[in-house]
């Protein structure tokens, strides 16, 4: 799965996300980010997207927020 994007969730809420997205025609992980809980996605249609924003109630974040450049250093 390439991943595209990704919503941060409280620990007490993965359970009852889980259940919902089982229910749904999509691909997603579920990623330790630090301390938060975060649900990873790929690329979706605009219409699975709209289903997916209402389970979480926000817009995702990029996936990838940062590139690489020489010597290690991080630009956005």
């Amino acid at each position: 799965m390439e991943k595209s994007m990704y919503f941060y969730v409280r620990e007490d809420s993965v359970e009852g996300i889980i259940a919902k997205l089982e229910c749904m025609p999509v691909e997603f992980q579920k990623e330790l980010r630090g301390e938060s809980i975060i649900f990873v996605f790929p690329d979706l249609p605009v219409r699975i997207y709209a289903e997916i924003r209402k389970i979480f109630g926000s817009d995702c974040l990029p996936y990838r927020r940062f590139r690489r450049i020489d010597r290690g250093r991080m630009r956005r």
